[in-house]
């Protein structure tokens, strides 16, 4: 058929009404309505937040945004790094913080899966309305998704990226002002909605030069080249390439440090979350997406198709290039982790590129048996991080996650499990062209099944991270205090003080989830510096040996951990903590340092040759002298091989030392001993009036690491102090296993 023939049956067609494009938008609208319920029920079960301390963080700043309009982080300004704060800010203008978390949770959910949108109309501009839902379908189901109802910026930037994808290729292929401006804007926006998405700019540049390198004045010039003139341009890219490094070095410490000394880990790292992905989608759509960037020779090259190579490319090495630097750096700083999060928006191009295969299904033999050697190696190098469940930075593993907790596979087994699905893949995929010489009405069937086996594969991915994720935050909340806004209502929403001591990761997460169900919890301070983030944190002085606080925050209440004492009147008590009416300005009466939760003393990290913990009594009742009970112990290592330590127990007066804190002044008594594994000994010492200080050092110290347990703190032993205004008889506990 003739271009004019065409044109002129087009001409003869009615003009599509608005019932028609409603009509057109039904099966779209299905799948959107069908995938929403799902993540809504997951939603559902999704019981508080767990990513500490990125949700935390984003709850901080946008209820800032709500409150006052500007950003903040526990009452000090902070710039708002994304639009995300915003976009969820509204909810919290919702009393109840449980309904507010709730509304919160659905908009991640709507606004996540709206990138069925975007998705569907960049497929439509090179493949048929079906294999279009199928993109749209597939880049709305996969593992990612999990994210969905957490408060992280995924939610908005994830349809952001398939929005930016879609309008980048609507600017190359029509060329237009409208279009090549809505580019830019939404390109250079990118960066405000998450940091990711700051690579936007340079992908479009990347696929504005690949796009006009491939149009045919751009291989007509190209087939003019000499020798020369390649080696030319080989050495003005490097320059270009070496030129642009050093310039990024110069404003990211990340990518001066990953490019500078860790570049074979950037590969390796890199790689690993590409391999991610590919689990996560199922081996199938990778391969398929690959070998598609190669058409068949006698395929017409149209605008729109050399759009979709020159962005699926551009987007992978920017994308690919941020995620292998990250991986990097972080490896040096925090974790090696799996950084498959920074490529999830590489989805909606590789759904694309296999929505392009079940439209047009020819694939060339050398790009397909490349894509199906470099899936292969993806396979077998990832981890399968099957002792990290849920891995946050990794979906795309959930679904062997999954192989392994429900099927009992072990590493081996899901490697073997992926290779035999990667040769499935590779069957599925030359099924078309088999059947089509001999069966030719079977080739829809097959792609048909195809289809439905992709999406399969990435919903059982999805469901198993999500359910990960919400028995994580099921299990967070398990052994909380109910209800979950208990300091709300016992402060009436009055601006409350924490006040912590030797806090680690365990105790640190109880702070966290009462800092974001109690919105009265406004000052997060620790005595000895441990107290966790986000947002700004203090170790309040004291302003003389009396034990007032600097600063004193205008508050009314307290809630402190144990062995923190504070002048006004206790009106409750809910586990670890005690909630004071304080009086202002606030005043210890006495604290403890150096005691973990447990009551072990000792360090989290190495070096700790010597465990210290100490008690300052600033004042007592009556102003009256009385007796210092010290208990220190090693009953709970019994049995183990720890050498004996050498107890050292001082008390003197306390004074306020230069660096504003209570240490010794005159030193009164002073004890001594020896402790064995299996005893313990109760030390009474006469005290001068208040205010005074104990200290207790006991060294060497030990690891129960070292003896088949699984703590990894260096550990004196358990010391407890209390003051007594009556005498209290000394004792000590011989060894009941030696």
């Amino acid at each position: 058929m003739t271009s004019a023939a065409s044109g002129a049956e087009a001409a003869e067609l009615p003009p599509r009404t608005w019932f028609d494009r409603v009509y057109a938008a039904i099966p779209l609208v299905t799948v959107f309505v069908a995938l929403l319920a799902l993540y809504a029920w997951e939603a559902a079960r999704h019981s508080s937040p767990w990513l500490f301390t990125d949700e935390l963080e984003l709850s901080q700043i946008s209820r800032a945004v709500e409150a006052t309009g500007h950003g903040a982080r526990r009452g000090d300004p902070y710039f708002w790094q994304t639009l995300y704060t915003w976009l969820i800010a509204p909810a919290w203008a919702i009393r109840s913080t449980t309904l507010a978390y709730a509304v919160v949770k659905y908009i991640g959910i709507v606004t996540m899966t709206l990138s069925i949108v975007p998705a569907y109309l960049l497929a439509r501009t090179i493949v048929s309305p079906r294999a279009a839902l199928f993109a749209a379908a597939g880049t709305a189901s996969v593992p990612a998704f999990f994210y969905a109802p957490m408060i992280l910026e995924e939610p908005l930037s994830y349809p952001y990226a398939a929005l930016a994808f879609f309008l980048m290729a609507m600017a190359l292929a029509r060329r237009t002002v409208w279009w090549i401006a809505a580019a830019v804007v939404v390109c250079l926006v990118g960066g405000l909605v998450k940091g990711e998405l700051g690579v936007l700019p340079v992908v479009f540049v990347l696929a504005t030069g690949m796009y006009a390198l491939s149009s045919e004045a751009g291989r007509r010039w190209r087939s003019r080249w000499s020798a020369w003139d390649w080696i030319g341009a080989i050495v003005v890219g490097s320059g270009i390439v070496i030129l642009f490094s050093g310039l990024v070095g110069k404003y990211s410490q990340s990518w001066a440090i990953a490019t500078g000394f860790y570049r074979g880990r950037m590969i390796e790292y890199g790689l690993w979350a590409v391999g991610s992905l590919t689990i996560g989608l199922g081996a199938l759509p990778v391969v398929a997406a690959l070998a598609a960037l190669a058409r068949p020779r006698d395929e017409p090259r149209s605008a729109e198709l050399r759009a979709f190579t020159s962005l699926f490319v551009a987007a992978a090495v920017g994308f690919g290039i941020y995620t292998a630097v990250k991986a990097a750096y972080l490896s040096t700083t925090f974790a090696t982790r799996v950084e498959e999060r920074n490529l999830i928006y590489l989805v909606p191009l590789v759904f694309l590129g296999t929505a392009l295969w079940l439209d047009r299904p020819r694939l060339r033999w050398i790009p397909l048996a490349a894509a199906v050697g470099f899936v292969a190696y993806l396979i077998v190098a990832t981890p399968y991080q099957l002792t990290t469940v849920p891995a946050v930075d990794a979906p795309g593993v959930a679904i062997a996650q999954m192989a392994n907790r429900n099927l009992s596979f072990a590493d081996g087994g899901i490697e073997r499990a992926l290779i035999v699905t990667l040769a499935l893949s590779v069957a599925l995929l030359l099924a078309p062209r088999l059947l089509a010489a001999r069966r030719p009405r079977w080739t829809t069937g097959a792609l048909a099944v195809t289809a439905v086996l992709v999406l399969a594969w990435c919903l059982a991915g999805q469901i198993s991270a999500a359910t990960y994720s919400d028995n994580t935050s099921q299990a967070y909340i398990t052994n909380y205090p109910r209800p979950l806004n208990w300091l709300d209502e016992i402060t009436h929403g009055q601006p409350t003080l924490y006040l912590g001591q030797h806090l680690d990761q365990g105790t640190d997460l109880g702070v966290w989830l009462t800092e974001f169900w109690n919105r009265s919890l406004r000052y997060v301070w620790s005595v000895d510096g441990s107290a966790p983030g986000p947002g700004p944190t203090l170790t309040p002085n004291i302003t003389q040996a009396t034990g007032q606080l600097d600063p004193s925050p205008d508050v009314r209440y307290a809630m402190v951990e144990k062995g923190i004492d504070l002048d006004g009147k206790v009106v409750a008590q809910r586990g670890r903590w005690t909630i004071y009416e304080v009086r202002q300005p606030l005043r210890y009466v006495h604290t403890q340092t150096g005691i973990f939760s447990d009551g072990q003393t000792g360090c989290s990290l190495l070096p700790c040759p010597e465990a210290d913990s100490a008690y300052n009594q600033f004042s007592t009742s009556g102003d009256r002298r009385g007796y210092m009970v010290v208990d220190v112990s090693r009953v709970s290592a019994c049995g183990a091989p720890v050498r004996p330590a050498g107890v050292r127990v001082t008390l003197g007066t306390l004074i306020r030392g230069a660096d504003k804190e209570p240490h010794i002044g005159r030193v009164i008594a002073v004890r001594r001993w020896r402790l064995l594994i299996g005893t313990a000994r109760r030390f009474v010492i006469r005290t001068p009036k208040a205010p005074f200080r104990v200290e207790v050092r006991i060294a060497p110290t030990f690891s129960p690491l070292h003896f088949g347990g699984s703590d990894e703190r260096q550990l004196g032993g358990q010391v407890g102090f209390r003051f007594s205004l009556s005498p209290v008889a000394e004792s000590v506990t011989p060894p009941p296993c030696s």
